[in-house]
């Protein structure tokens, strides 16, 4: 039984995604953000086991459930599947009517009585490799989780192109498939910020005074290797400015399946100071360094939906992305105008996009803002449009 439009949900959260360091915990941060911020008539109360209560840093104690359990396995994977199946197990003996949520696959033999699972692509079985474990098969896993999702009978991914991929090579029917579209943080509504900021910034990272940009991850799907090669190859004849590439790197890149950066700047003979590296970019600092580029350029070959893109165009900057998987039905036809195996579209897309800036900008769809997003996405949750905030 779903809530009426008078009676305002529960919500049982998993929490433990807050602990996963990519963006299904920005993804979860969001939610619960946008909930405390547009909708504080729903109760959320995020369910925790009591191994992992440093998850609830900066959370209302109020929200936090802890579950009693102390995962008894020293693998970290086992260790992970243990704690799933007991907040698992935990709501569907005391969540009653209650909804749980989980914005990451998960697994366990109890099974709530109302349940929505958020898995974001598809990834796993589009690049099989993504999904190897030395100690533990984690392609099984996988399947174990796809098949709860299914019998909870409702699951939400973030595009259309994601329910495609879930739907014929997942194996989720199209009847339990949910298509829900994600927001960006509200950071990114507002105006730019002011010259003299993004100049501070520039100042504070060592950036040139102009700039094209790549912020995302690193793993081998994002594609950064072409746009290192592309840029090496083009650079000095295009007469193209300095390259920023922000991000954390990864320490071990071959085992976690993402390019080495600076092997590959290395061996493609990159001259110092035409890439920098810029590390890790705090989220106070995301809208200055992306006001201060000249271009932003995203070549990933596959993403479940793509945030970066779309703040750097809600910052003002012009914006080129590969023609992939899910990038033109969020971003369009005209700012996803390379194929993503072509160095030699790349090369022209930066040509045109740099003569050409305001072809490639686009102010912020009011889709995708916070309100916005957060409205359809408990709307889809409760079944019926949310009360008015």
């Amino acid at each position: 039984m779903h809530p009426t439009a008078n009676q305002p949900p529960l919500l049982l959260l998993n929490g433990l995604p807050l602990g996963i360091n990519h963006g299904i915990r920005v993804y979860t941060q969001r939610l619960l953000e946008a909930l405390a911020r547009h909708h504080p008539e729903v109760t959320i109360r995020i369910l925790l086991t009591e191994d992992r209560l440093e998850l609830a840093a900066g959370l209302p104690p109020k929200s936090i459930i802890t579950v009693p359990c102390r995962a008894p396995f020293r693998r970290q994977f086992l260790a992970g599947l243990w704690r799933q199946h007991q907040i698992v197990r935990y709501a569907a003996r005391h969540g009653g009517d209650a909804i749980f949520v989980s914005t990451h696959e998960v697994w366990s033999p109890a099974r709530p009585k109302n349940s929505v699972v958020v898995i974001h692509d598809a990834i796993y079985e589009r690049y099989p490799k993504f999904s190897s474990h030395t100690y533990f098969p984690r392609r099984f896993f996988r399947r174990l989780c796809i098949r709860w999702s299914i019998r909870s009978g409702r699951v939400f991914t973030c595009t259309s192109d994601s329910a495609r991929d879930l739907e014929l090579l997942a194996g989720i029917p199209h009847s339990v498939l949910r298509i829900v579209h994600p927001w960006i943080d509200r950071r990114f509504e507002a105006p730019p910020p002011s010259t003299a900021k993004v100049a501070e910034l520039r100042a504070r990272l060592g950036l040139p005074e102009k700039y094209l940009l790549y912020l995302s991850g690193f793993r081998l799907n994002k594609n950064v290797e072409l746009l290192l090669r592309t840029y090496a190859a083009g650079a000095a004849s295009h007469n193209w400015p300095p390259l920023v590439i922000a991000g954390g790197l990864p320490p071990h890149p071959a085992q976690v399946l993402s390019t080495d950066v600076p092997a590959l700047m290395k061996e493609l003979g990159i001259p110092p100071g035409r890439v920098v590296l810029a590390g890790h970019i705090t989220d106070a600092d995301l809208p200055a360094i992306y006001a201060g580029a000249s271009l932003f350029v995203f070549p990933s070959r596959f993403e479940g939906f793509g945030y970066t893109p779309i703040e750097a165009l809600a910052m003002g900057i012009p914006v080129i992305a590969a023609r992939a998987s899910s990038l033109p039905e969020v971003l369009g036809p005209r700012i996803c105008c390379f194929d993503p195996d072509r160095g030699d579209q790349l090369t022209a897309a930066i040509n045109e996009a740099l003569q050409h800036p305001d072809d490639f900008r686009r102010a912020l769809d009011p889709y995708y803002t916070e309100k916005a997003g957060i409205n359809r996405w408990l709307a889809a949750v409760t079944d019926h449009p949310p009360a008015a905030a």
